[in-house]
């Protein structure tokens, strides 16, 4: 079997914050990194 791009279709992301970053913070980062990825790499 190949393992390729098309056969993942999400990330895990483990991460630890800072102390003064809130986790809707840091969701709406990951939210916006996402949709970038999502706009340059889909085929």
């Amino acid at each position: 079997m190949l393992y390729l791009r098309e056969n993942h279709n999400s990330v895990w992301v483990i991460a630890r914050l800072k102390e003064e970053a809130t986790l809707e913070q840091a969701q709406s980062q990951m939210s916006t990194i996402a949709a970038r990825l999502e706009k340059t790499y889909r085929c």
